[in-house]
């Protein structure tokens, strides 16, 4: 019974931490994150003589900016051998209140080319997806790699999430 017991916890523990070949997502971005103190764009916004700038946003407290969010999902770990290469796909899921256009950077370390490295997802495309190549140079170490992925909204806090390259010899 212990041994069971024993087996099921191991059991639970790797599937929760270990390796993974699921999409992947960030924490939230937006006006609406946690931590974020973009309040209002500032357009339109006057000075009131006090040298403090009126946005005319209003907010008595009630509005649930929660709903003001995005988060970005990425691939799960990828294998790929040197010289190969292969299209990812990067969404942006937005919550109810989320309008905003979200430029999406990508990042890798040495070895890892990818094309390109930023694309900008807008607020009113249909699809709220987009497409990458990552390449393998022939070169590149033999190795996990990580590729991150910043998702940064017009304005708001960003958000980022990785996804790891394995790379195998050729």
């Amino acid at each position: 019974m212990k041994k069971l017991l024993a087996v099921g916890l191991i059991t639970a523990l790797f599937a929760s931490l270990g390796c993974s070949d699921q999409p992947t997502k960030s924490t939230p971005g937006g006006p609406g994150a946690t931590g974020s103190t973009n309040r209002g764009t500032g357009i339109g916004s006057r000075d009131t003589g006090t040298g403090v700038r009126d946005t005319g946003v209003r907010d008595n407290g009630t509005a649930d900016r929660s709903k003001d969010t995005f988060t970005i999902k990425v691939p799960g770990e990828t294998t790929l051998k040197q010289g190969e290469k292969k299209e990812i796909t990067i969404t942006v899921d937005r919550e109810k209140e989320f309008k905003q256009d979200v430029t999406l950077k990508l990042t890798s370390e040495k070895g890892i080319i990818i094309t390109p490295s930023t694309e900008t997802v807008k607020a009113s495309d249909a699809s709220a997806q987009a497409k990458f190549t990552v390449e393998v140079t022939k070169d590149a170490a033999v190795a996990e790699h990580v590729i991150n992925v910043t998702g940064t909204p017009t304005r708001g806090a960003p958000t980022s999430a990785s996804f790891k390259i394995d790379v195998k010899g050729s």
